[in-house]
């Protein structure tokens, strides 16, 4: 009895314990409930938006995240170099009511934070202006189309506030348009039209508060398909290689109905098979490749012909040791005709030593020539792997910065290593060289541009060339700059941030426009990419640790990672510099930068990533709210309250160690034909209509 009192007392005395620090945790986080946690992640960006005066502004975000993020959505005024919070706007959407003319240019974000960390949405741009009527700026186009098919028109129209959209039909013969029921959003779409709707007209009325629009009508033809036509009509193909077909349809007058792909079985005869719309067949020999759309049919002829010889891609590669490239096999006859992809049909092999697997071969740990080799039956091809020591070190210069502004976008060189007077002639005297990026959109020819949020002066084509002059190469950061609005753009104004932005870089008379695409902000675009980024350029950068692959520079999405030289607070605990408003992140050191080129291994790339070189302490702006200090001997008291400066000392004891490294600056064009990735044009792809 006396030990169960004596035990009761202890257990009160625990509860009163427990009661009493309720500070304390008494059952920690279990290891399988940490590794649960993961940082935000954003799934939804806000859009930039347009309203009138004394309207209302929406912004949208959202993230995933474990345990479920917090938001804070912070803004930036017009020519501010930081954001800051905006009182209780706590929720995923923002709502700014009776907007003024004053916020116009303003930009807000959205801060997704939880316990394994945070994560930063791109800044959405408000612009506030007059009320306008609306100004079509897309027409619907005429359709021509068998019947049963699905046909959609587009149209848009500009406007503040933003106009309301209903389609409008007129069947052939009627005297006047009548809405479309449910039509009301800027593509017009319908399912399985007939005979009886060809002739009717279609037209889009946009309208807002102001006024109304109405675009150009658009007719719908619609007639029986009559007979279809197989492209390429003739064609020669290695065996097993799968060969695609599209098929055209045409009414009994002749018109082009369009594609009839997707309506249309192929079969092939006297063997091979078909799948969808490609066609393929073992037998060398002549075989016919038959469509039938319904009672409608027609032929090509698909030849299979044993392969000459075989050309590998890429026919000269390097990597480190022990390093791997994948090559593909394109097979072709005596007279030199492209016979298709023999890849997988293929032999791969490598000497003196090494191994294949598949298509992917490696050397030894052994530096050296290896050579390649492929066979198809009696075809083969080689290629060249270079196994080498050799460390590539890349110098990039974001948008070609020159030099700073006052906070108003007047050029200010006070305490600036400006890049054409300080920074190149310090590269030429050591006998390096670099690559600046170029957002071709507003890089005027003679005078410097601003940029960075009004608070640095960019490039002017008449320096480039300059620069140029003395072996730097340029590279693509887009046209416009769409870091938010990818998903707003047309395919040719895709066209026109990437293929035909370093266009304007080769028509500017300067080297290596198609050497690299910088995806501004960090953002990229997935149909941009495969589309245009992948064939029109040799690599494209994305922000990251710095070190690259021989892997990732061979196969697609051909990304190269780079490490920004970067600012930020000063890296000693407990000092007045440790805590820096609107410092993001920490300073990076000199002794950073030099351990990261310590640790590149053969066959690897590091990317180096510079903005604007600052010296001694910032000057006393009346405008511009930039800091920075570059004064101590000790690189570890170094600050800059903006990411994108950079104390010139420190980027000079980077250079130097390159130097006495026996390391050098290698361009990122040299550094795709190291590693084979060759083959690319920014004249690869045509714009798009």
């Amino acid at each position: 009895m006396a030990d169960q009192r004596v035990a009761l007392r202890r257990i009160r005395g625990m509860i009163a314990l427990v009661a009493g620090c309720s500070a304390f945790v008494l059952f920690p986080l279990s290891e399988s409930a940490a590794a649960a946690r993961t940082a935000p992640v954003i799934t939804t960006e806000p859009i930039n938006t347009t309203v009138p005066p004394g309207g209302t502004a929406t912004f949208s975000a959202a993230a995933s995240g474990q345990p479920l993020p917090t938001v804070q959505w912070q803004v930036r005024l017009p020519g501010g170099s930081t954001f800051g919070g905006i009182a209780g706007a706590t929720t995923m959407t923002l709502t700014l009511t009776s907007v003024t003319s004053a916020m116009s240019g303003n930009r807000y974000r959205a801060v997704f934070r939880n316990r394994a960390g945070s994560a930063y949405t791109s800044a959405a741009l408000l612009t506030v202006a007059v009320p306008t009527s609306p100004a079509i700026t897309k027409e619907p186009s005429n359709v021509a189309v068998p019947d049963g098919s699905t046909v959609t028109f587009n149209a848009a129209a500009s406007g503040v506030p933003a106009p309301t959209v209903q389609w409008q039909q007129r069947p052939a013969g009627a005297l006047g348009f009548s809405p479309v029921p449910g039509a009301t959003s800027p593509s017009l779409t319908l399912l399985g039209v007939t005979t009886s709707m060809s002739g009717t007209s279609y037209e889009a009325v946009f309208t807002n508060s102001v006024a109304s629009a109405t675009t150009n009508t658009a007719t719908l033809t619609v007639e029986v398909l009559d007979h279809i036509a197989l492209s390429p009509s003739t064609v020669t193909v290695a065996p097993n290689v799968s060969q695609s077909f599209t098929a055209e349809g045409y009414g009994a007058s002749g018109d082009d109905l369009g594609s009839v792909a997707s309506s249309t079985t192929l079969s092939i005869s006297p063997d091979g098979t078909c799948s969808a719309t490609s066609c393929s067949a073992t037998a060398t020999g002549s075989h016919t490749v038959t469509g039938t759309d319904g009672s409608v049919s027609s032929t090509a002829t698909l030849t299979v012909s044993p392969p000459d010889h075989l050309v590998l891609s890429p026919a000269n590669a390097t990597v480190g040791p022990s390093g791997t490239v994948a090559f593909s096999a394109e097979a072709y006859d005596a007279a030199n005709n492209q016979l298709g992809d023999v890849t997988a049909s293929s032999t791969f092999a490598i000497s003196p030593a090494g191994t294949c697997n598949g298509s992917i071969c490696g050397g030894t740990a052994q530096t050296g020539t290896y050579t390649v080799s492929a066979a198809d039956g009696m075809a083969t091809g080689t290629a060249t792997l270079t196994v080498s020591n050799q460390k590539f070190v890349e110098l990039i210069f974001s948008r070609t910065e020159v030099t700073a502004t006052d906070g108003g976008c007047n050029a200010d060189d006070t305490n600036i290593a400006r890049l054409d007077t300080t920074v190149a002639p310090y590269l030429q005297s050591l006998g390096l060289t670099a690559t600046g990026s170029i957002e071709t959109g507003p890089t005027l020819p003679a005078a410097f541009w601003c940029a960075h949020y009004g608070l640095t002066m960019a490039t002017s084509w008449n320096v480039a060339k300059q620069l140029a002059a003395d072996g730097w190469t340029f590279v693509s950061h887009s046209k416009d700059y769409p870091a938010s609005t990818w998903s707003s753009l047309t395919l040719a104004q895709k066209w026109d941030e990437t293929c035909g932005s370093a266009q304007v870089i080769d028509a500017n008379g300067l080297p290596g426009g198609d050497d690299m695409f910088l995806w501004p902000d960090n953002k990229f675009d997935s149909q941009a990419l495969t589309s245009f980024v992948e064939p029109c350029f040799g690599t494209n950068r994305v922000d990251g640790g710095g070190i690259t692959s021989a892997g990732q520079l061979t196969t697609p999405p051909y990304q190269q990672s780079v490490r920004g030289l970067a600012g930020g607070s000063c890296n000693v605990s407990g000092s007045s510099c440790a805590t820096v408003p609107g410092a993001a992140f920490r300073y990076r050191t000199p002794s950073q930068i030099i351990s990261a080129i310590q640790t590149l291994q053969p066959g690897q790339v590091l990317s180096l990533q510079v903005y604007l070189t600052v010296t001694g302490a910032s000057p006393a702006y009346t405008t511009n709210t930039d800091r920075w200090d570059c004064t101590s001997p000790d690189p570890n008291y170094h600050w800059t309250n903006d990411t994108e400066r950079y104390c010139w000392t420190d980027l000079q004891t980077v250079l130097q160690y390159l130097v006495n490294s026996g390391l050098t600056i290698t361009q990122p064009g040299v550094v795709n034909a190291a590693f084979g990735r060759t083959g690319y044009s920014d004249q690869a792809i045509p714009r798009p209509s």
